[in-house]
């Protein structure tokens, strides 16, 4: 039965169901409100589109799934429904004419930017973690990791009050996570209980970065809804409030109040005109005096009179003695005028009304252009863009509208956040008013994504080869030992499936075998033929009488993988049981691990190629983002769904290969796609045919510059890949055997040795 993925929690199940068995989400059903995404939408490419989770006046929370990396994710839409709309049925946002697409585009600016920001917080357990963040749709979206739990709001209202051994660690964690962003210059500006999220494992994380105040910039006239109602103070009432580090502490610490009270602390503003907030253990709450006058000093309406960082009020929380900062009261004092100053201001004031006369009727002008930052780049100068978290072909785009070059640079680079085929760094990097000459160029390098290896299968193998070979690959392992049929030292399990592609580092268990008690070393048993047999029938038929299988793999043409090809002991033989017996056993042919060349230039890519066995052919085509002479994609993959990509020894890998950038009198591969993608090496001079196919091209490309050059072809700001500069090169290329044997001491070290120096993660 074909199975199906429940848009309502991203679960997998049989298709003959209607209603998910894992959450109760009936399917078909429609959108909850006609503006929202219909459920099972796909954006972005990767991004399936399941329930609503949340929705406000500036967008929508939904459950989503990342079909790339496997896994459920919320996805934040921007949509403010003062500047937009969105029609049924449709995915694009229809944004308001005139003023309100000018607040919309300001707000959907800052979502991205700030989005991207946040994006580096990825290694903070207590802030929610940024995967994604792109335009589509006419507007932005803001991909991150789906938390399981409740928020402190939910908490509160089931609870009520909660008990200060409670609450204290909850608003040090939040505390902790606000002095993180307000390090990289960020203000949450929306702390409050229902944007702190309690999770399952105990957990605590801040989440949703005040969405609310990107649309609400300083053009909106709807500032009453970017404040919440006690927990914000009063500088978020006033569009050029003086907002900084103080703001959050103010929310965070009438988040503290609420918790600790069950009571939302009276309106700032109100509180302003008449402050009648009463401290904690006036309303019955049990509380030391230190943490009771640091939240009041956290609460204070002024700033200058209210806590300034959030490490000062976490500092304030842990002291014994905290001292009470006292209000101060507004007398403003108005002094004197010397009669000297009014006739000098007189004069002044004639003199300015008669230059504003001249002006208005045109007599004089004033040129005011040095005020504005722009003029100050030349015609022939624009602005570094930002082309991080970008794919190649928008990054490309965005050189192209304002007349700069981009090169992709070889060799990709993994990274843990960034997703896979974005653009993870440029050179020149992206800093505040840099400035370039048209026609410059920028060097960008793609993410590979998270770095994976294969795992080999080690399964029937000795335990210590077997160490040796995952630990070759990159991997820690873990030992556990069980009693087995299997012969002793022998590999049972592998806690991670054979040719799967997983992050390099990850800790794969092995199980090994102790052996199987009751067998008597006295007792004799005969040896029966297990040539032809499958290694898994022999092991039984052995154990049986006994005794214990060991085999050795290697290659075949012909036979099966998994026949037993020979064995060391003739049949008929007598035997002791215990005993163990080889045999050798077909590995089947031999099957290589498609490599990943993209953005290697040619010469590199074969022979990564010809080392593995695999042939290759060429096709080329202008592009502009790629080198001449590099490679820009393969059509057969390193990875398919999620395991590596083996095939056998011969197999052809079609390499599609830059030609630079198409001459001016040329047509881009944009435009004719079809025609450029045609050539293949039988098709074309002797040059590009791979070496298999005839004596001529025995020549490879990288001893005949000729063909990739084309100095006819390609402008001169094209740089060539000898001088894409060598940092470049990726870590991966360091050998992973440098550590083998580092855990146990050499050849002569055993198993127990091992599990003490490593750790047993299980018992025998």
């Amino acid at each position: 039965m074909e199975k199906v993925r429940c848009m309502g929690c991203m679960e997998e199940y049989d298709g003959e169901f209607e209603i998910c068995p894992y959450c109760g989400y009936i399917r078909g059903t429609e959108a909850r409100e006609a503006y929202h995404i219909a459920p099972g939408s796909r954006i972005h490419r990767r991004y399936i589109i399941g329930r609503v989770l949340g929705f406000g006046g500036f967008g929508i929370t939904y459950l989503g799934y990342d079909t790339d990396l496997e896994m459920k994710v919320a996805i934040k839409e921007y949509m403010p429904s003062e500047f937009s709309t969105r029609r049924p049925t449709e995915t694009k946002v229809t944004v308001y004419t005139g003023e309100k697409e000018e607040q919309f585009q300001a707000g959907l600016t800052n979502l991205i930017n700030e989005g991207k920001r946040l994006a580096k917080f990825q290694q903070e357990p207590d802030i929610v973690h940024i995967f994604d963040c792109f335009q589509e749709n006419n507007t932005a979206y803001i991909v991150m990791e789906y938390l399981e739990g409740e928020t402190l709001k939910e908490r509160i209202e089931k609870e009520g009050r909660l008990p200060l051994e409670t609450a204290l660690p909850i608003i040090l964690t939040v505390l902790r996570a606000l002095e993180k962003v307000h390090e990289e210059g960020i203000i949450h500006r929306d702390i409050a209980p229902d944007n702190i999220y309690l999770l399952k494992d105990g957990g605590v994380k801040i989440c949703d970065f005040g969405s609310s105040r990107y649309a609400t910039t300083k053009y909106s006239k709807s500032l009453s809804v970017m404040i919440k109602p006690g927990y914000a103070p009063e500088e978020q009432y006033c569009s050029r409030g003086d907002q900084g580090p103080w703001t959050d502490v103010y929310a965070a610490a009438a988040t503290f109040y609420k918790m600790l009270t069950g009571v939302t602390p009276e309106d700032a503003m109100e509180r302003k005109a008449k402050d009648t907030l009463k401290k904690p253990s006036k309303m019955g709450v049990k509380i030391p005096k230190n943490i009771e006058t640091a939240i009041m000093n956290a609460l204070n309406v002024k700033i200058c009179d209210r806590t300034q960082s959030a490490a000062e009020f976490a500092k304030e929380l842990h002291a014994e003695n905290v001292i009470e900062r006292q209000a101060t009261e507004d007398k403003p004092e108005i002094p004197k005028i010397p009669w000297w100053v009014i006739a000098i201001a007189g004069t002044l004031g004639a003199a300015i009304i008669a230059v504003i006369v001249l002006l208005t009727t045109g007599v004089i002008s004033l040129d005011v252009s040095f005020l504005d930052m722009e003029s100050r780049i030349e015609k022939n100068q624009v602005r570094t863009p930002n082309l991080l978290n970008e794919y190649v072909e928008d990054a490309q785009k965005k050189c192209d509208d304002i007349g700069l070059q981009m090169r992709v640079a070889e060799n990709k680079k993994y990274d843990d956040v960034i997703p896979a085929d974005k653009i993870l760094e440029q050179s020149p990097a992206i800093r505040e008013m840099q400035i370039m000459e048209t026609g410059s160029e920028i060097v960008v390098t793609i993410c590979g994504g998270v770095e994976t290896v294969t795992v080999p299968k080690v399964v029937d193998k000795n335990w210590e080869d077997a160490v040796k070979e995952l630990e070759k690959a990159g991997f820690t392992v873990a030992l556990k030992e069980e009693a087995s049929q299997k012969a002793p030292g022998t590999v049972v399990s592998q806690s991670q499936e054979a040719e799967t592609k997983i992050k390099k580092g990850s800790e794969i268990l092995l199980v090994i075998s102790l052996g199987e008690e009751g067998r008597d070393s006295s007792v004799e048993t005969e040896m029966p033929d297990v040539v032809g047999m499958a290694y898994q029938e022999a092991e039984e038929l052995l154990g049986e009488r006994s005794l214990y299988l060991e085999m050795e793999e290697v290659y075949s043409d012909t036979i099966p993988e998994g026949i037993i090809i020979s064995q060391e002991e003739e049949a008929g033989a007598v035997l002791y049981e215990g005993d163990s017996v080889k045999v050798v056993v077909s590995a089947g042919k031999e099957m290589v691990e498609i490599p990943d060349v993209e953005t290697k230039m040619l010469e590199d890519a074969i022979e990564e190629l010809e080392a593995l066995g695999l042939e290759w052919s060429t096709v080329e085509e202008y592009n502009s983002s790629y080198a001449a002479g590099q490679v820009i994609s393969q059509d057969l993959k390193s990875t398919v769904g999620g395991k590596a990509h083996m095939v056998e020894k011969g197999t052809e890998v079609v390499l599609t290969v830059s030609k630079g950038r198409a001459p001016a009198s040329t047509q881009s591969r944009q435009q004719t796609p079809a025609a450029t993608r045609q050539t293949r090496p039988a098709e074309t001079p002797a040059p590009q045919t791979r070496p298999a196919e005839t004596p001529a091209p025995q020549t490879r490309p990288a001893e005949t510059p000729a063909p990739q050059t084309q100095p006819a072809e390609t402008p001169a700001p094209q740089t060539q890949p000898a001088e894409t500069p060598a940092p470049q090169t990726q870590p991966a290329e360091t050998p992973a055997s440098e550590t083998v044997n580092a855990p146990y001491g050499g050849q002569g070290a055993g198993i127990q040795d091992f599990i003490m120096n490593n750790g047993n993660v299980g018992a025998n």
